[in-house]
């Protein structure tokens, strides 16, 4: 994952509510017509679920951890 983002760039994990399917391109068109371009992340990731902690807040060692273990 940390190769498809060699310098500072904005990934967004996302976690589909949906029952039907949705396609990241189909996303990323959305999101052109509904923020800046410069808000758009440049990475897309759709995971399961996102760590959260006691408070119910994005936990984001845990994050850093599970997807850039040498940075962590």
């Amino acid at each position: 994952m940390f190769a498809l983002c060699p310098g500072n760039c904005s990934i967004a994990w996302l976690t589909l509510i949906q029952t039907a399917p949705m396609e990241l391109p189909t996303l990323r068109a959305e999101l052109k017509n509904e923020m800046a371009p410069y808000k758009i992340p440049t990475v897309l990731k759709v995971v399961d679920g996102i760590e959260r902690n006691a408070m119910g807040k994005v936990n984001k060692k845990v994050i850093v951890q599970k997807y850039w273990p040498d940075k962590a």
